[in-house]
């Protein structure tokens, strides 16, 4: 069942009036499903220094348009990597939760 909110963070940079580079964040918010990181996908990601902390799944990859950060209540991630999944969803395993206060 698909019934957390996931907000997928994108940035863009543009520059400003005096030519300063700014960055441009949007968002958007999608349902997933929670996920636990499998112990063997844990243990490979740990061989190469990564520490995949939590997994979504949404049930439509076309809603995925690579973005690098999401949010989840009020902790905000960076996607580690993506895997599409049978037909038509997609896991996005993510690493580095950082508490933002109340989202």
């Amino acid at each position: 069942m698909y019934s957390e909110v996931i907000e997928l963070i994108k940035k863009e940079y543009d520059t400003d009036e005096t030519a300063e580079l700014i960055e441009i964040e949007t968002s958007r918010e999608v349902l997933a499903k929670m996920m636990s990181i499998g112990q063997k996908e844990f243990y490979q990601a740990m061989e190469h220094g990564l520490q995949p902390e939590i997994k979504f799944e949404i049930s439509d990859y076309l809603d995925y348009q690579n973005e690098k950060e999401l949010i989840h209540g009020s902790t905000r991630y960076q996607v580690l990597r993506t895997y599409r999944k049978g037909l038509r969803s997609l896991e996005i395993t993510c690493y580095g939760g950082v508490n933002i206060g109340n989202a």
